[in-house]
């Protein structure tokens, strides 16, 4: 899923012939807070709404975002995946739709929603809800039909130009692609030659892009002629509602039967995806992928592979003819839930990084995976599993409402008590209480009770660990004792697993806010011990936040800033928006007394993350009144005035500015979010 739109998948072709369209996108998106392009498949709607967003780019000052809809089934999780492009981290029980309408109230930006031909009704009400409440936002939508809603502009995209004895701009484009894909001029005869036998094929197919893509993918193997011929006779000339499928039909003739069975294998594939799971879901006609993209069936993006909407569809359509399709979407389903468990194993080791960026890439496929499984007779039990082993997932990358979204949905599927369904349940607890949900008491207590059932030694420290958070806020001495129990429960377990080392940091964080500063520096160096010691970083970063909390307590300022800037440099790396919260307030109070400027704007930052988030550090009446203090001597060092311009400047940071800013230090520039 792109964020801005500088991250959007590169264009294979660029945009022959479509200046004038562009130029009336750009004109349409001045005039109408909600402008849909709609046409056949294969038009062009994605390329052409790209790259009019890329041109407007400038114009719109707090961006322009592309959200892919693709892989994305699941209307219950359109206004999350919109918050994910956004970059939003909040982790209240709020709506989601409260939360993208306080986000967007002020913004001035455009959000391209590209693929609702099946998300529709929900893009509708979104757009709806949204634009009322967001008076400087533009949305530009792409699929096959309107939205139908109040104050839409509706924009046919219009076929290229087949006129002419060269075909116009349909011919102009064929002509580049098929040099692109012979890297060579000659085409049989002189270009001049050819011309008649290129504008018979665009005129065949209607103008339509992507199926001249396909057309011209063959113009090296097949002579121009002989497409013209082949082409003949199966569509109706100048009929582009058939072109699509006449042209996916014709390609798939062309296709070895090797080929064939890999279209239609690929076709399971939401989105994108990798090598790795082309291979496993491809099985025994993996090898000739190459093939699939050498013909323009496949594209490729960097690293990475996928099939056009039009050529997934008809993909798909023949893997459900072939009798394979639950078979095939079985195999993608444990590919995924492997590649979860692996990021699992390897959240506490070296890797964790990588894995977590991995999941990341594949978020599409992973939706895919717990939808089958939900959807599947028999196979509940593995969204159980793979929604509860995402949890960092979930976490880090402040997905926690998606993650309790598909919890809640495996959860409710009848099941017989399981050590499994206990951790789901703790997960879920751990997801709730994130977002300040009572409903986590109740799924703690059944989770606590079903681990109990199973003698999960694990699972009841885990459950110990919850019930101290939840009480991290009313009662911290209540707190501090859990912690110490949980820590010594997985001191048994040998502190394999993540929800295990990050207790440490929190008993620390426990010790340090109850005055016993020596107990809190002991744990921080057990926690720093376990987590080098197999290459972990990410509860590493938290203990980084409490070790400079407890030498800001003890008064070694330098020393208490150095160790927090090293947690950021950690956290900026995981993309973790609480962790990055907690040491910018951290980070604050230690420069305070020096650069009241740098704290102010810090804490405007801070302000800004924690409303977004909810409760700062969990609830904690000391982390607030820390907080408190230090914006009471950041402004008694400034003045009123000057204090408020430094906090201002602070709340228009967004995460990577603020991150990048506290890192360079005072001198650095104040850059706004873009």
């Amino acid at each position: 899923m792109a964020s801005d739109v500088s991250d959007s998948p590169a264009e294979v072709t660029g945009l022959v012939g479509r200046q004038r369209e562009v130029a009336e996108v750009e004109r349409l998106l001045g005039a109408s807070r909600l402008l849909t392009l709609t046409g056949l498949d294969g038009i062009g709607k994605t390329r052409l709404a790209l790259s009019a967003a890329a041109r407007l780019r400038q114009i719109f000052v707090d961006g322009v975002w592309v959200v892919e809809l693709s892989a994305l089934h699941d209307p219950d999780l359109l206004p999350d995946a919109v918050g994910q492009t956004l970059g939003l981290a909040d982790l209240t029980s709020r709506p989601q739709f409260e939360v993208l309408a306080d986000h967007l109230q002020d913004r001035h930006l455009l959000l391209v929603l590209d693929g609702c031909g099946h998300l529709a009704d929900a893009c509708g009400v979104l757009a709806e809800t949204l634009i009322p409440d967001a008076p400087r936002l533009r949305i530009l939508a792409t699929g096959p039909q309107a939205l139908d809603v109040p104050g839409e502009h509706i924009w046919q995209v219009p076929p290229l130009s087949v006129d002419g004895v060269d075909g116009g701009d349909a011919g102009a484009l064929f002509r580049a692609l098929a040099l692109e894909a012979s890297g060579s001029s000659e085409r049989g005869g002189t270009p001049a030659a050819l011309e008649p036998a290129v504008a018979r094929v665009c005129r065949l197919l209607g103008g339509v892009p992507l199926a001249i893509e396909l057309a011209a993918a063959q113009a090296g193997p097949v002579p121009v002629e002989k497409l013209a011929e082949d082409l003949d006779g199966r569509i109706p000339e100048v009929a582009p509602s058939r072109a699509m499928e006449a042209a996916a039909e014709w390609a798939y003739e062309l296709c070895a039967p090797g080929e064939r069975r890999l279209w239609a294998r690929l076709s399971i594939f939401p989105g994108d995806f990798d090598l790795a799971a082309a291979e496993r879901v491809g099985a025994d006609a993996a090898g000739d992928l190459p093939a699939l993209v050498e013909r323009s069936i496949v594209r490729r993006v960097g690293d990475r592979y996928r099939l056009p909407d039009p050529l997934r569809s008809y993909g798909a359509v023949r893997l459900e003819l072939s009798g394979a399709r639950d078979k095939v979407r079985l195999r993608h389903r444990d590919w995924f839930e492997r590649l979860a468990r692996q990021a699992e194993q390897d959240a506490t080791g070296p890797d964790q990084a990588v894995s977590l960026r991995r999941l990341r890439q594949e978020h599409g496929n992973l939706r895919a995976a717990l939808e089958f499984s939900l959807t599947t007779p028999g196979q509940a039990l593995s969204a159980v599993r793979m929604a509860a082993t995402l949890w960092t997932f979930w976490i880090t990358h402040a997905y926690v409402g998606e993650g309790r979204h598909w919890l809640g949905r495996a959860l409710s599927h009848p099941a017989p008590p399981s050590r499994d369904r206990a951790r789901a349940l703790l997960v879920a607890a751990a997801l709730a209480m994130l977002e300040n949900d009572a409903v986590a008491t109740p799924l703690m207590a059944q989770g606590v009770g079903m681990a109990r059932r199973f003698d999960d030694e694990r699972g009841l420290a885990y459950a110990t660990e919850l019930a101290a958070l939840v009480a991290f806020g009313a009662d911290l001495g209540a707190a501090r004792d859990l912690l110490e129990e949980a820590a010594e429960l997985h001191r048994g377990t040998e502190f394999h697993h993540p929800l295990a080392l990050i207790t440490l940091p929190l008993l620390a964080g426990a010790c340090c806010f109850t005055g016993d500063l020596d107990r809190a520096l002991e744990v921080c160096a057990e926690s720093r011990r376990r987590s080098e010691e197999r290459g972990e970083q990410w509860c590493l970063s938290y203990t980084l936040v409490v070790l400079g909390l407890v030498r800001l307590r003890r008064g070694e300022l330098s020393a208490a800033a150095e160790v927090t800037r090293e947690a950021l440099r950690i956290e900026r790396v995981f993309d973790d928006f609480l962790g990055i919260a907690m040491a910018v307030d951290v980070l604050a109070c230690c420069v305070v007394t020096d650069e009241p400027g740098h704290a102010a704007r810090l804490l405007g930052a801070g302000r800004r993350m924690w409303r977004e988030i909810g409760r700062p550090f969990f609830g904690s009446r000391e982390f607030a009144e820390m907080r408190d203090d230090c914006e009471r001597q950041a402004r008694a060092a400034l003045g009123p005035e000057a204090y408020e311009t430094a906090l201002q400047d602070g709340l228009g940071l967004g995460v990577d500015a603020v991150t990048e800013y506290a890192l360079d230090g005072p001198e650095a520039p104040v850059v706004p979010e873009i």
